[in-house]
């Protein structure tokens, strides 16, 4: 496996990785499952105050990013936007 590491080396050990123009802040890290290629993975609720702190509402801003960002499939690389939850929050 890949060795995380910060910096200018990143991009070499995930070449394949497809990025959210814009989104830098609200990255969270690289996933990977079995058999599938690494994606890059962003905090949801930090890209929508992205655009809320470049002059959005936020309920614009989660429109947006539900149309335009959420329902962008760009192939089996398409990065991964995680709705940070307790487990609780879903039984």
């Amino acid at each position: 496996m890949a060795k995380l590491t910060k910096g200018p080396l990143f991009m070499d050990d995930f070449p394949e990785l497809l990025l959210a123009d814009g989104f830098d802040k609200a990255f969270i890290g690289v996933g990977s499952r079995a058999g599938d290629d690494h994606i890059a993975v962003y905090d949801l609720e930090k890209c929508v105050n992205i655009l809320v702190d470049s002059g959005m509402t936020h309920e614009e801003a989660a429109e947006y990013i539900d149309y335009n960002v959420l329902g962008a499939y760009m192939g089996p690389r398409t990065p991964l936007f995680l709705d940070p939850m307790d487990i609780d929050d879903v039984r």
